[in-house]
Formats: structure tokens, C-alpha cells, sequence
């Protein structure tokens, strides 16, 4: 899909309190509606994108509807223009249901929070690593180490690369040179990867690529790397293809085809399928 962008706006009484994300954001009603630009998306891409609110008091219900989510975007497969909309509700209960309650988080918004967590202690430890404060760097990263091994989704698979790509990231925060020689390439491929989850070539150009980019992996981007015979000019023709986020090439013979996907989460997740297909649209909330 081409030229995406997500509407988020809360129902009265209930206030948007932040939008725990990178894309370029246009408020279109304070604490209460926002569009972001997410842009072109390919295929097996995944987005998730966090919203934090503040709902009002009120009776128990079955159905409170807390906001409203609308996807706009250009449908290559079809060459159509789309708009697909969807509530978000939830169940509202007396408070002494909630006494002793111990219902388990939601782990896929969880596991979105380290991610974004990640993402800024990377940017943070770049920034004081540039004004050669090494040891304020170090605090930042060992801080979102500390953050994801306490979190719920700490054992699931996506949670511990985190960490280990955090704990390798230490290991060239220790001065000037090393930091130069090659911490700064990989933490900027690293902080741009999980901001935006989309795989980068440049972040398997090393002997040891960072763990957690490889949940962005996509059919087409293995078959770049498993394709040696290809020349340096037909690599790089690929490379900033993929990058684009506008085309892709055609993946290797026999592969299966797959949709992509867009999502909100945090109190959304909005997943969008590319294929001719109607899309879905599926909020989720954390506990």
C-alpha cells in the first residue's frame, strides 16, 4: 500500500494523552484526534503504533466506545483509494471487580512498549555518545536493559534480542574510536529499524547483525542476501529499492506471496492487508 496514514480520535471524555511514536504527527484537535503519516508500506510489513489515554469515570457497560481509528491509503494490487474505519470499545467495570483481579497484560502491546523503549534509549545514548559523555550513554542503554528484563513480554523471543542488541551496543560505548569505528553505524541502523520496523540491508553488513531487526525480515530481503551472484551495481539498485518502501523486486521462484499489514496499538491495533481483499481493522488494549 502507498501513501497510508492512520486517524486516531478519542470520544468525548476520554483524552489523548500521547502517541508513543516517530511518524510525522498533525494534531487536528488537542488531546483528543491525530494523523500520522506512516507512507508506503510492503509486502509481510507489520506497523504498530501506541496511544496512551485517559478514559473518564462512568457505570459499568459492556460497550464503551473509547475511540475511533481510520486508515486512508492507495491500494496498489487494486489501484484503488481506501478508507477503512473501526471503533475501539471496551468493557467497563465496577472497581471492586477489579480488587485481587490479577488478569495478565496484553503482550503484544508489551512487547511494542520495549520496542519503543529500545528506540529511544538508542537515540539518547547517540546523542550523549556524540558529545563524548560515554558513561551517561552507557546509563541510558544499561536503563532500557534493566526496563525489558522487569517487563511481562521480557522471555518472548523479540524482548531478548532487544536486550542482547542493547548489551553488544555497551560494548562499543567505551570511547571515542571505538564508538566511530562502527557503534554509531549500527545504533542509527538499530534506532531507524525499530522506529519504523522495517528491515535495513546495512544492518547485515556486519559480522554480527543485530538480532531484533531480523523481526522485520521480509521474503524479499532474504532472497538479497542469499543472492551473491548478483552484481555490485544490481546490489545496490536492490538496496535502495527496498529502502524506498516504494517497490520491491520479485521475490525468488516458488516463494509464497504475503500481505502486508499495518497496525495501532496500545490502545489500538489496526492491522491493513494490501491484497485485493477488504482490510481489517482490529483495536487492542492494554490490560
Amino acid at each position: 500500500v502507498q501513501n497510508l496514514k492512520l486517524r486516531f480520535e478519542t470520544e468525548e471524555g476520554t483524552t489523548l494523552d500521547a502517541v508513543l511514536s516517530s511518524y510525522r504527527k498533525t494534531e487536528e484537535r488537542a488531546g483528543r484526534a491525530v494523523e500520522l503519516r506512516v507512507g508506503d508500506m510492503m509486502s509481510e510489513e507489520h506497523k504498530d503504533l501506541l496511544f496512551r489515554v485517559t478514559m473518564p469515570s462512568c457505570a459499568p457497560t459492556e460497550h464503551f466506545v473509547l475511540a475511533k481509528a481510520t486508515l486512508n491509503y492507495y491500494n496498489v494490487p487494486t489501484s484503488t483509494q481506501c478508507t477503512q474505519e473501526a471503533p475501539f470499545v471496551v468493557r467497563r467495570v465496577e472497581d471492586a471487580e477489579l480488587e485481587g483481579a490479577s488478569e495478565a497484560p496484553n503482550l503484544v502491546i508489551n512487547k511494542q512498549r520495549n520496542r519503543v523503549r529500545t528506540t529511544a534509549a538508542l537515540e539518547a545514548a547517540s546523542r550523549l555518545a556524540g558529545e563524548r559523555k560515554f558513561a551517561e550513554a552507557r546509563q541510558e542503554v544499561n536503563d532500557a536493559i534493566a526496563f525489558i528484563k522487569k517487563s511481562a513480554s521480557a522471555e518472548e523471543p523479540f524482548c531478548v534480542a532487544l536486550v542482547s542488541d542493547l548489551e553488544r551496543t555497551l560494548r562499543g560505548l567505551v570511547d571515542h574510536v571505538t564508538y566511530l569505528s562502527g557503534t554509531r553505524h549500527t545504533m542509527t541502523s538499530m534506532t531507524q529499524c525499530l522506529a519504523r520496523q522495517r528491515g535495513t540491508t546495512s544492518c547485515y553488513s556486519h559480522d554480527n547483525p543485530s538480532l531484533s531487526i531480523q523481526e522485520y525480515d521480509t521474503t524479499t530481503r532474504v532472497a538479497y542476501r542469499t543472492m551473491p551472484s548478483l552484481t555490485t551495481s544490481q546490489r545496490e539498485e536492490m538496496r535502495q529499492r527496498l529502502e524506498s518502501g516504494r517497490s520491491s523486486p520479485p521475490a525468488p521462484s516458488g516463494s509464497a506471496s504475503a500481505s502486508a499489514s499495518a497496525s495501532a496499538s496500545a490502545s489500538a491495533s489496526v492491522p491493513v492487508s494490501a491484497e485485493p481483499v477488504p482490510p481489517a481493522i482490529v483495536l487492542q488494549a492494554a490490560s
